[in-house]
């Protein structure tokens, strides 16, 4: 069973128009859903979409419009995850890389591996690195 995470920057590749858009919905469509979601990409997406309706950003109803359908359709599921124990391995990570990406990127790493997804999708480097290391799947398999 495939069971994919999406990082950040892969969930805003499928919101907005970004490099990596057109892979990042090619993905999609091939995995089908539900795509499992947690608090945390709720709460960084929803706050995002806040922020930029406070300005004058270009595709930001498109993207509040295709968010609410993923929902709504049950194309986005949100589940729960353990932020503790995935807080405990981002500790880690930040203790032995010279160069720790944000915590907040590196806990959407953390949280596919304890919570045991099979795959992860992201477009950055030393996310995907973490996530091979702890044996998942990477999709895009290359960038």
């Amino acid at each position: 069973m495939t069971r994919p995470y999406f990082d950040l920057g892969f969930s805003l590749c499928l919101l907005f128009d970004a490099p990596g858009r057109q892979q990042a919905h090619q993905i999609f469509r091939r995995l089908g859903g539900p795509i499992q979601m947690n608090r945390l990409h709720q709460m960084q997406l929803e706050s995002g979409m806040k922020r930029e309706s406070l300005g004058t950003a270009r595709g930001l109803t498109s993207a509040k419009t295709i968010y609410d359908h993923c929902l709504s359709e049950l194309l986005f599921e949100v589940a729960p995850a353990d932020f503790n124990q995935a807080a405990e391995l981002v500790l880690g990570w930040n203790a032995s890389l010279e160069r720790p990406p944000h915590w907040a990127l590196l806990l959407h790493t953390a949280l596919a591996v304890t919570e045991q997804y099979t795959h992860y999708c992201s477009f950055d480097p030393v996310l995907r690195g973490l996530a091979r290391s702890h044996e998942l799947q990477l999709l895009p398999t290359k960038l």
